[in-house]
């Protein structure tokens, strides 16, 4: 089923910030990798516990620079609790703070480069 556009998709993961989730991060790299698939970024998504990153952004960054491929790793903010109603007026005021749009750009940069 997936054989055919192995080759033809830019594979964006979605990596986990929280306690051990640079294994499973990578595990789930190289399980893309070894299907043939390019994982050209990671994007991490703080977590709504406020325990942040644990840097596993840049562990995770310094692991695919030892493999030689050229992914790139991003840090989305925390995004806000859903609130019923101002139906999701919390939402779009997060998507366009500056700091995920950033994230964005980044993320959109690197699918042109590919």
């Amino acid at each position: 089923m997936y054989k055919g556009v192995k080759n033809d998709v830019n594979v964006l993961l979605v990596g986990d910030s929280k306690l051990g989730g640079v294994a499973v991060t990578i595990s789930s790299l190289e399980a893309l990798s070894a299907r043939g698939f390019n994982v050209s970024a990671v994007v991490f998504a703080e977590g709504g516990d406020g325990g942040g990153l644990l840097d596993n952004q840049n562990c995770v960054q310094d692991w695919i620079r030892s493999t030689g491929t050229n992914g790139k790793c991003f840090s989305l903010p925390t995004p806000p609790e859903m609130d019923e109603e101002k139906e999701g007026g919390d939402l779009w005021e997060y998507f366009d703070s500056d700091e995920v749009k950033k994230v964005l750009r980044g993320i959109e940069e690197v699918d042109e480069e590919l």
